[in-house]
């Protein structure tokens, strides 16, 4: 049977036969991007037969290696290990499949054993039960490590311990038991799988009820109006209950979902709310609350007050959109009193900003993180050659967008010139916008997934299309680049018209939409269903984005000066 692995986005199908003294390893690659393979090997009769590969799988390629084996001294039956190592998100991973060698005859032994499937985190215990646990013997990926082993009369419990961070795999593992009786070497042979999450779990290191009481102290200053003299200290304390607030929710909104399962028995709602949670509780919020959260609200707390009582204290209380939407909070209750809520432009503008910031700041810095983390292994790793250099340049490329659009939804200021001046006012343009990000696409490009192309080319041709590939990413970074401090979706910040913005009015959306069927017609990753979704939904963004910008008159003049949308001379 082959063995499967599953990490990221890398899927592998590992497998081998023998046939006399000759082992054929088959490594197929069912993943939508290519694999970087450093080595093959295989164990057998405690000899190592290694093959340095180094190179590259194509999506749905299968790379096939054969070893020429000493046969044992003994005839029987063997264990016999395959394993290749890759590259995955920078990091070297490995994968393992055992199957028995059958040197002259088939010698099983009299002790067999039952693997267990197990799901852990960085660390935990695989249970291997047998008539003879002490003779039990375990086949790990490398990146796995028995800690250690404790008996018992029914099985063997190995404590193992993952020596990656930050990943999610699912690793098939192998026992054994082998012996000599009669002059023959016999085996048993088992397998389980074991699912490693290295994710933190770890939510943030502010009690929930320390975040509440801070948001209760902030909010009573709006409330009750503390000290109405006191402007800068009435605009801090609408920043920092909306900092202390969204902590609180982000940290415990799974939480929240996850009871009402237990009360709402529609399918619809729990398919729904499943997807949520598989996205609240994954990688795209882990390194957020891991590494970044608890130090933004320090800075927060620290550095906002000053920053207003000095920079940015010129502003009248009410257009401050901040304050208005938190004095639109606090006049919810005049609803049962009056029948009236304070209610005006700069409160809708709050509002949308809030919003456009709980969503996009925790996938944003997660994303930076474990782009950094990608860009370090590339770089330790690295490998000269074509495909290695296209490969890591189009990873540096998306982490400085990553960086750059992270770097505009975390700081607003006055200083920067990059306050937000509109936000998307239309539903149409919020739909289409989050279309593109999860977790609405996990189901939003479904309807288009059919239609699959898939052509083989020669190789000078696909070594073509990764060079444009890698160029195109260069002008989505540059693009990135120019818009700087500004750059954040649904949100006029200024208008921008340097760089390729000279040329025309969605350079990024542009170079985008080409990389994309460049990798669908010539690498096959993308059906062409997929590709027409991703075209209609960029297109209509471009179309939103500009009926919002052109309320602004520098846009409108901006238009005139530059004609193009996608592709000058064009279109």
């Amino acid at each position: 049977m082959p063995t499967d692995v599953f990490s990221g986005e890398v899927e592998l199908t590992l497998s081998h036969y023998s046939v006399d003294n000759v082992v054929t390893v088959n490594i197929e690659n069912n993943s939508k991007i290519e694999v970087f393979v450093e080595d093959i090997y295989i164990d057998l009769d405690h000899e190592r037969y290694r093959y340095s590969y180094k190179g590259r799988i194509m999506p749905q390629e299968t790379l096939t290696h054969q070893f020429h084996v000493t046969t044992p001294a003994l005839q029987g039956t063997y264990p016999l290990t395959a394993a290749v190592s890759y590259l995955n998100e920078g990091r070297l991973l490995s994968l393992k499949h055992a199957a028995v060698f059958n040197y002259l005859e088939n010698s099983p032994a009299d002790d067999t054993c039952t693997a267990e499937s197990v799901n852990t985190k960085n660390s935990g215990y695989i249970k291997v039960k047998s008539s003879n646990p002490h003779s039990v013997e375990l086949i790990l990926p490398d990146e796995l490590v028995v800690m250690s082993r404790t008996l018992s009369s029914e099985y063997a419990l190995y404590k193992v311990k993952s020596l990656t961070k930050g990943l999610k795999n699912k690793y098939p593992y192998f026992a054994y038991i082998e012996d000599i009786r009669y002059a023959k070497h016999r085996t048993s042979l088992c397998k389980g799988y074991i699912n490693v999450d290295s994710l933190s779990s770890r939510r943030g290191a502010v009690p929930p009820y320390v975040l509440l009481l801070l948001s209760a102290v902030f909010l009573c200053v709006i409330y009750f109006n503390l000290m109405p003299k006191a402007v800068t200290l009435t605009r801090y304390a609408s920043r920092m209950f909306l900092v202390t607030f969204s902590y609180y929710l982000l940290q415990n909104i799974d939480s929240f979902l996850d009871f009402t399962l237990n009360y709402i028995g529609n399918y619809s709602y729990h398919y729904l709310v499943t997807i949520a949670l598989n996205n609240f509780r994954g990688s795209n919020y882990s390194y957020f609350f891991q590494y970044f959260v608890d130090l933004y609200m320090a800075v927060c707390l620290v550095v906002t007050f000053p920053y207003l009582y000095y920079y940015d204290n010129n502003k009248a209380i009410d257009q401050d959109k901040y304050v208005s939407l938190l004095r639109s909070i606090c006049s919810v209750p005049g609803i049962f009193i009056n029948k009236t809520v304070y209610w005006n432009k700069y409160s809708k503008l709050g509002m949308l900003t809030y919003m456009i910031k709980l969503f996009y700041i925790p996938y944003l810095t997660s994303w930076v993180i474990n782009n950094t983390i990608h860009q370090n292994n590339l770089t330790m790793n690295f490998h000269w050659g074509y495909t290695a250099v296209n490969e890591y340049l189009t990873a540096l490329f998306i982490y400085i967008d990553t960086v750059v659009f992270s770097f505009g939804y975390i700081i607003e200021s006055k200083m920067l010139r990059n306050e937000i001046k509109s936000a998307e006012p239309t539903a149409i343009g919020w739909i289409v916008c989050l279309w593109c990000y999860p977790p609405f696409n996990q189901l939003s490009f479904k309807i288009f997934d059919y239609g699959v192309i898939d052509m083989t080319y020669p190789r000078w041709v696909v070594n073509i299309v990764i060079g444009l590939i890698t160029l195109l990413w260069g002008i989505f970074a540059w693009a990135s680049v120019t818009l700087g401090a500004k750059a954040s979706n649904l949100t006029n910040r200024g208008i921008v018209r340097r760089g390729p913005y000279k040329y025309v009015r969605h350079p990024a959306y542009t170079a985008k939409i080409i990389v994309w069927f460049l990798q669908g017609i010539f690498l096959s990753q993308y059906s062409l269903g997929i590709l027409l979704g991703f075209t209609l939904i960029y297109v209509l963004r471009a179309i939103t984005e500009e009926r919002h910008l052109s309320l602004d008159e520098n846009y409108l003049d901006y238009k005139k000066s530059v004609k193009w949308k996608f592709i000058p001379k064009i279109i």
